[in-house]
């Protein structure tokens, strides 16, 4: 089996929207570079990997966060139909925030429109000859992200799912424990105080739904507050959108899914947060400040990595030693325990996910703090 990892433009690089970037592809698109480099390396891939001892009809695309964001926006592509045969989205789904779903590609063209009036470039020749250090200079640059450009992506990833016009390709999914340690600081939520929370909420999700909020994000005093923004903030950027995209295949596509949950802890994981499953996928569990994995570690670790390696081979995680992977039948169903012990369990917060998911429009998310 061989593994190739694709590296892609990010930033201003890989999602300036202009219109003369986009009548330079004939009026196709622009700013969805990064997602290009992705479908373009995914075709090399499929063309040349059968020299490297890979199979060129048996390839799984997988990433991990924005990587796992990105494999679902492969799976809604229709640009990426038939270049990969599986995929596994680690804590990710359909690049959706706090402040709603992905910008349309004329929000996103307002963006970088104001790119050469920050510095001061009058032309797109000006603004390719400055130095790649100043454009990443410009103050508007976190806001350079993926759209829905209407050539790589025809609609929005959770539309497209929910229509069927996904990819349809085993899926493994799943995310973990405490997503939201990360994101809580620069997610918009207000949560200095309870009332303050209280107050986002209510103008986010409405009167009417308050005290159902308050019931999945408690907010008795300062300190649940500031709790509740840290799983809310997890729900909105990772945990919602992935569960949602793991009932979207099994509602309008063929192939399974196998979704699980991550929540190791030990002197080596203290919390289970975003990204902290990633050592034990590969089995690079090296001593950081917390500590040095003990053997609960490397027995989680050894059976992630031959699950996923399982799956990479056959679209089943399954294997011999391996406890019992159950294929998930949809929410509240049995996801994979990944921790001490591994087992199977059933899934974490639906009823959480099914508030959240019940504000949906048309795909789009009908709140934003």
């Amino acid at each position: 089996m061989a593994v190739v990892w694709i590296y892609y433009w990010l930033g201003v690089f890989g999602s300036l929207a202009l219109q003369d970037l986009a009548a330079e592809s004939g009026g196709k698109s622009s700013g969805m570079y990064g997602l290009l480099d992705q479908i373009a390396a995914l075709h090399w891939v499929k063309t040349n990997i059968a020299a490297f001892g890979g199979d060129p009809n048996n390839i799984t695309v997988f990433g991990e966060s924005a990587g796992a964001h990105a494999v679902g926006m492969l799976l809604a592509s229709p640009l990426a139909a038939g270049i990969f045969n599986k995929a596994i989205a680690e804590s990710g789904a359909f690049w959706e925030t706090p402040q709603g779903v992905m910008r349309s590609h004329a929000a996103v063209s307002q963006i970088g429109a104001q790119l050469g009036v920050t510095m001061g470039a009058q032309t797109l020749a000006d603004l390719r000859a400055l130095p790649a250090s100043q454009l990443m200079t410009d103050p508007t640059e976190p806001a350079y992200n993926p759209s829905v450009d209407g050539y790589v992506l025809t609609t929005d990833p959770y539309s497209r799912f929910a229509a069927g016009e996904q990819n349809d390709v085993p899926l493994l999914e799943g995310k973990n424990a405490d997503e939201g340690t990360i994101f809580a600081a620069t997610a918009g939520i207000p949560a200095d105080t309870k009332d303050h929370f209280v107050a986002a909420a209510t103008s986010a999700f409405g009167a009417a739904n308050i005290n159902t909020f308050l019931q999945f994000y408690p907010a008795t005093t300062d300190a649940a507050a500031q709790q509740s923004e840290v799983t809310l903030a997890g729900d909105l950027i990772i945990a919602s959108q992935t569960w949602e995209m793991a009932n979207l295949q099994l509602k309008t596509g063929k192939s399974p899914v196998y979704s699980y949950y991550f929540s190791q802890t030990s002197a080596y994981n203290p919390l289970p947060i975003h990204v902290s499953e990633v050592p034990y996928v590969f089995q690079n569990l090296v001593a950081n400040g917390h500590g040095a994995p003990d053997a609960t570690d490397t027995a989680v670790a050894d059976a992630m990595s031959s699950y996923w390696t399982n799956f990479a081979k056959t679209g089943n995680p399954n294997g011999n030693g391996l406890p019992d992977w159950p294929a998930y039948t949809g929410a509240g169903g049995q996801v994979m325990g990944l921790a001490t012990p591994l087992q199977a369990q059933p899934e974490v917060s639906t009823a959480r996910f099914q508030f959240l998911n019940s504000f949906r429009s048309n795909g789009s998310l009908g709140f934003a703090f």
